[in-house]
């Protein structure tokens, strides 16, 4: 189980050249999905897809199943309009921070934490990180 803490700073940066966002669930204490469990704020979470990004570009997917990870290239996701339908990720994603937000594609986020290269973004039950590089 991994577990951090956080610290709330203002970030500015132009454009990431690699980036790495993770999208997690909020879970129950009890719940066994896998050892991926991550702990945010004293919450549980469990990650549902990782996209991999190399100068705003996507490159691979990595998906969270309780069969275990399955990773998908971009080649992979192209070729599956079905698969690239319901991961509902951007093939192509420009990611900057303005004051204490993530604009995402033109979608806003608050940062609720971040840590050297990681920002946090926390909505309701969906714990956005962004690593970026």
């Amino acid at each position: 189980m991994l577990s951090f803490f956080i610290t709330s700073e203002n970030f500015s940066i132009e454009k990431p050249t690699n980036c790495k966002v993770t999208r997690y669930q909020r879970i129950d204490k009890g719940y066994h999905y896998s050892q991926d469990i991550f702990t945010y704020k004293s919450t549980f979470y469990r990650p549902i897809i990782t996209a991999d990004y190399i100068n705003d570009t996507l490159i691979s997917v990595l998906v969270f199943k309780s069969e275990g990870k399955m990773n998908y290239s971009k080649a992979d996701i192209e070729a599956d309009s079905l698969l690239f339908q319901m991961l509902n990720i951007p093939l192509n994603r420009k990611i900057n921070t303005i004051e204490n937000q993530v604009i995402d594609n033109g979608k806003s986020y608050q940062i609720t934490g971040s840590i050297k290269d990681s920002i946090y973004c926390l909505q309701k039950d969906t714990l956005i990180l962004y690593i970026l590089d």
